[in-house]
């Protein structure tokens, strides 16, 4: 009975929601955060309302929060892709992540000097523990293996990512030539996104109800996307698909696309908005299907934490977001996305399980019941999901390992620094597989991503990353009692969350939408009329089920769902679409925040005091030069070119369309001035010199501008075939109007260039065959011909046959070609040579 009774009295340890936390005595650490944090009360007490409010609203920390709301909202609506980074789609955002973590370093090392900002906001319960964790990379207290793992985690988590971005960097500029020096240094600033989101996040989401907040602010994205991705479906998308039935040559001309009929890419083209999905504001379905899957995981997350305190309205709400995502989901038709949901829901449940000790036999039982799951799932959608959509997985993933293998042979040939960022569909055509039929932008592989832009250094900075957060997270859930313990106190609710999150969410969307106004480009109206409603909605709907929620169990939902991004962007998607690779930036962060960095605390607070109020000041003004420093080599040497470019060029095509052509000249002259890294201006304007050779006829010293204009084109492009398929093109049509010689013989050695780097393109082997006839080299003829033909039935692809391969035909026409390029389909050019004598 004695026995009993000290069971009893021994402290409940956290489980549900409504159980208060124990404190842990971690060498006063906590007694001194509980005093600070009387100061700061008893300070703010003193301080007129006025005051404190202009305080808070300049409190670094306070607006390192707001801004990093206000980027999830952002890129909810411009998340970008992979070719839209390249071309500079993303450097608006690489300046609000390194201006979040300026603002966030700067403002904590300022505060761990024991100063004020404006207002003082002191140290609070958490900061001591923040900076020891810190600290104990950098003090030896104990021999133990398990320390020296958790000052390597540390080390790995607080460095690798900024090493990373730095590699990047480097990358970028060593591998030009023969990448594109615009698009590499473009996607290297994502690069340098990513490090500075993940490591404000440590910091900024050390409190409790930041954490909550955050998952609130993530239903809301999710909802709206879903709702958008649903009105595609069932509204936009057919709307679409029956106009392009009614007049395809007007909805091609809309998309900006150049696909004569007949051709490989209008059947694409069709194929894709047939038989594709929705994409919300993404560029392609498999980048909304990541967040979808997201939004998934938390919504089952949090019917299993809180089911029994939820009541019925609550239950029915999680269920009905579930149900949303998980029907946007289904309507986007991403395999990965859907088995990797399943996974992750598993998972969630694995990781639910609350012991003193992660046992073998749990593992064991976890294990299964995800792999029951993820077979259930798998079966039910083969036997009553769409056939097809179930058949082609086996394909798609042969597919995947096509692009693998390149990838792979890739890096071996360019081990360091791969072949940098923003370059690998450029030189990727060296290494696609024979029997291969896409031009890829990335690998689909978020490891060989990274592998194929910064070389294996940069592959094992990425790998440390995810060992480091694996440790902490494993670490957590061995000894969950020195980890569940509030280094944070926890009440028992929030009844408002983080006012901060709110205020910059709110101001990011009014932002994105006056933005839009002033652009003449504002997000998807109709769509809107739906959207808005429901995200307000949906935002105090969730709040009431997420104020609740603990630590553990956030961050076991946030676990989950980031594994199942992270299995998605195994065989789908970008890892170097912001939209998609900002949740596992935060994801990351929040798991690996400083507040529960390491729990191993003993003997380190007194030199991390000591270290904080000697150096904080100092650190602080280091911190916000560099980021100046940062944001000004941002803004001159990428975002203001880019951006004065792009001015330039939207102007002058609209004095094309106007007639004006030398005023066009002109405005391409300039942006061509303004973003000297970038060939697309040069491309421009050496096409409208080639449009007024062939108006006008042959002139000298318009002759010399249009030559001027391509050997700048290509100098820019790097060993790009695109654009020197851009720039033979060109020659190519000029010889059919003015019939020259030597423009034939131009286009035929820049089109043999392009072969030599674009081994497996059918199209371009079919192009050479009848140059080399043209030029009455017979032999070359016939090998370039049997190869087009070899290439043309490989994979057995439709898109890739000899029929729809559109060819230029290589004679002289005279007026008719003015108007346009003579285009031919390859069978038949080749089918007439192989006649000819």
């Amino acid at each position: 009975m004695a026995k009993k009774q000290r069971v009893n009295r021994r402290p409940r340890q956290v489980g549900t929601s409504d159980e208060t936390k124990p404190q842990l005595n971690l060498g006063g650490v906590e007694v001194q955060g509980q005093r600070n944090q009387r100061g700061v009360t008893s300070t703010r007490g003193n301080e007129s309302s006025v005051g404190g409010l202009v305080s808070g609203l300049i409190d670094p920390m306070n607006v390192g929060i707001a801004v990093l709301a206000g980027a999830v909202v952002y890129l909810a609506y411009h998340p970008s892709d992979s070719v839209a980074v390249e071309q500079g789609d993303a450097l608006w955002f690489a300046l609000l992540a390194i201006f979040t973590a300026t603002v966030t370093w700067a403002g904590w090392f300022w505060q761990r000097a024991g100063g004020t900002i404006l207002g003082g906001r002191q140290l609070d319960e958490v900061d001591v523990a923040i900076w020891s964790s810190g600290a104990s990379v950098v003090n030896s207290m104990s021999g133990s293996r398990r320390r020296l793992i958790d000052r390597s985690s540390a080390l790995v988590l607080n460095w690798a990512a900024w090493l990373l971005a730095a590699w990047m960097v480097c990358a970028a500029y060593a591998t030009c030539p023969p990448g594109n020096l615009r698009m590499a240094t473009n996607e290297a600033w994502l690069w340098v996104s990513g490090a500075a989101i993940f490591s404000s996040t440590r910091l900024l989401t050390a409190k409790l109800e930041t954490r909550r907040s955050f998952l609130a602010l993530f239903v809301v994205c999710t909802v709206g996307l879903s709702i958008h991705a649903l009105h595609q479906y069932f509204v936009t998308l057919p709307a679409n698909r029956l106009l392009y039935l009614e007049d395809p040559d007007a909805v091609l001309a809309l998309a900006g696309i150049n696909a004569p009929p007949g051709s490989s890419e209008r059947m694409v083209f069709a194929n894709r908005l047939m038989d594709g999905g929705p994409t919300a504001t993404f560029a392609l379905a498999n980048s909304l299907a990541a967040v979808l899957l997201f939004g998934v995981v938390l919504a089952v997350g949090v019917l299993r934490y809180q089911f029994r305190v939820l009541g019925r309205t609550g239950i029915t709400f999680w269920v009905a977001i579930a149900l949303l995502c998980l029907g946007a989901l289904l309507a986007a038709r991403s395999r990965s996305a859907t088995l990797a949901m399943l996974i992750s829901v598993g998972l969630l449940c694995l990781s639910s399980v609350r012991r003193g000790r992660f046992r073998a036999r749990t593992m064991m039982v976890g294990l299964g019941v995800l792999l029951a799951v993820s077979v259930a799932g798998a079966l039910f959608l083969g036997f009553f999901g769409d056939r097809e959509w179930f058949e082609r997985a086996p394909a798609s993933l042969a597919f995947r390992f096509q692009y693998w293998r390149a990838s792979w042979q890739m890096a071996l040939e360019y081990p360091w620094f791969g072949v940098g960022p923003g370059n690998f569909q450029a030189l990727y055509e060296r290494f696609r597989e024979l029997s291969t039929t896409e031009q890829i932008a990335e690998p689909h592989n978020l490891f060989m991503e990274t592998l194929a832009s910064g070389g294996f250094i940069a592959l094992g900075l990425l790998v440390s990353m995810l060992i480091a957060i694996v440790a902490v997270c494993v670490h957590r859930m061995r000894d969950a009692d020195a980890v569940k313990v509030g280094i944070e106190k926890k009440t028992a609710f929030d009844s408002t969350g983080d006012p901060r999150i709110v205020v910059g969410g709110i101001l990011a969307f009014l932002l994105v939408w006056w933005i839009g106004l002033l652009a003449l480009n504002l997000p998807d109206v109709v769509a809107s009329v739906f959207v808005v409603p429901a995200v307000v909605i949906a935002g105090f709907a969730c709040w009431p089920g997420l104020r609740c929620l603990g630590s553990r169990e956030i961050d076991s939902i946030v676990l989950s769902a980031c594994v199942g991004v992270g299995i998605h962007l195994m065989v789908a998607g970008g890892w170097t679409v912001p939209g998609v690779a900002l949740l596992l930036w935060l994801g990351a962060g929040l798991l690996t925040r400083h507040a529960v960095n390491l729990t191993a605390l003993n003997g380190t607070e007194a030199s991390g005091k000591v270290f904080g109020v000697v150096h904080g000041k100092s650190c602080a003004v280091v911190v916000a030069i560099a980021g100046v420093l940062v944001s000004m080599v941002l803004t001159l040497k990428s975002l203001g070119p880019v951006e004065s470019r792009k001015r330039a060029m939207a102007e002058a095509a609209e004095l094309m369309q106007g007639g004006r052509i030398r005023q066009a000249q002109s405005e391409l002259l300039i942006a061509a001035s303004a973003d000297p890294w970038s060939p697309e201006a040069m491309l421009w304007l050496a096409n409208l010199y080639q449009v007024q050779l062939s108006r006008d006829g042959e002139a000298d010293d318009l002759r010399r501008l249009w030559d001027s204009a391509l050997n700048e084109a290509l100098k820019r492009a790097g060993e790009d075939p695109a654009a020197y398929r851009q720039v033979a093109s060109q020659q190519i049509h000029l010889y059919q109007v003015l019939g020259q010689a030597a423009d034939l013989e131009a286009a035929t050695e820049m089109f043999e260039q392009v072969a030599l780097w674009s081994p497996a393109d059918e199209w371009i082997m079919a192009q050479m065959s009848v140059l080399e006839a043209a030029r009455g080299r017979s032999g070359e003829a016939a090998q370039y011909a049997a190869k087009a033909s070899e290439l043309s039935v490989l994979g057995g692809n439709i898109e890739r046959a000899l029929s729809r391969q559109l060819i230029f035909l290589p004679q002289k026409v005279g007026l008719p070609a003015q108007a346009g390029p003579i285009r031919r389909p390859a069978d038949q050019l080749l089918h007439q040579q192989s006649l000819d004598p």
